[in-house]
């Protein structure tokens, strides 16, 4: 059961939205989601869970890094935070991600695009759209095969921001183009902890 669990839980859940982190800070995170339609769900009709741990780091005004890790696999991601419209803050954060258990494998390439305003002094929406290409690779001797799906994603993010720590509401929706395989559904909750500098404390 494991191994399928791994093989099967590339992680959909959406831990940040579109407002960076101040240079020189640090953000840790951790999640737990229930994921719906994907392969391990639909072969035992039931929502599986993922978790997921993340790290940030504040390195420039604006642009901030991180990295993911989850059961089976993790992602790396740039964010960009490129524009403010009204009351919305835009971004972009590329993200490479990958899982492997030995026989089977994947790696997978998105482009996040997010949208997110303040509905108050403490919550937040972010609107989310993610492109996706994954690279499924099968190893069982003497076989290898590689599988190459395109996909697009969609998020709602409700966030409640306190002054070190933040909680966060996600469903997320992963769709593959072109090929009549159900909508994968992702229902997360996390919270996260941001360090600032010595010199802001």
């Amino acid at each position: 059961m494991v191994i399928w669990l791994l093989q099967a839980c590339t992680s959909l859940h959406s831990i940040q939205g579109a407002k960076t982190i101040e240079p020189e800070t640090w953000e840790v995170a951790m999640g737990a989601s229930l994921q719906h339609n994907n392969s391990l769900s639909l072969s035992i009709g039931i929502p599986v869970p993922q978790m997921v741990v993340s790290t940030r780091y504040g390195w420039k005004p604006n642009i901030d890094v991180g990295a993911q890790l989850y059961l089976g696999g993790g992602t790396m991601d740039v964010r960009y935070q490129f524009a403010e419209m009204g009351d919305w803050y835009l971004a972009i954060a590329p993200t490479i991600g990958g899982l492997y258990t030995g026989v089977y494998g994947n790696v997978d390439v998105r482009l996040p695009l997010r949208a997110q305003t303040d509905l108050n002094e403490r919550w937040s929406l972010t609107l989310g759209m993610t492109p996706m290409t994954q690279h499924t690779l099968i190893h069982l001797d003497p076989m290898q095969e590689t599988l190459t799906n395109s996909l697009i994603g969609g998020t709602v993010r409700l966030e409640r921001s306190g002054k070190r720590l933040r909680w966060g509401y996600t469903i997320d929706v992963l769709d593959s183009i072109g090929r009549s395989t159900p909508t994968s559904l992702n229902y997360g909750v996390d919270f996260s902890w941001i360090r600032q500098p010595k010199s802001t404390k």
